[in-house]
């Protein structure tokens, strides 16, 4: 289990979530998907320092398409 991550680790994460919040490195993997109602939700792993975290994505809008 990793520790939680301070508001500043999640800021940084969210404006450059290609890079490990906790060690800045590019290798992370990401697990499968987990729908549920308006939001998925996916586990994500640092192949450098090991620590996992679940990123959360939530419907916030949505475009007609013609």
């Amino acid at each position: 289990m990793s520790a939680p991550l301070t508001k500043e680790q999640v800021e940084a994460y969210l404006n450059a979530s290609h890079l490990c919040p906790y060690c800045k490195s590019n290798r992370i993997e990401a697990g499968d998907k987990d729908y549920s109602g308006n939001g998925i939700s996916q586990e994500i792993e640092c192949l450098s320092c090991e620590r996992r975290w679940t990123d959360i994505y939530e419907l916030v809008s949505v475009e007609g398409v013609e």
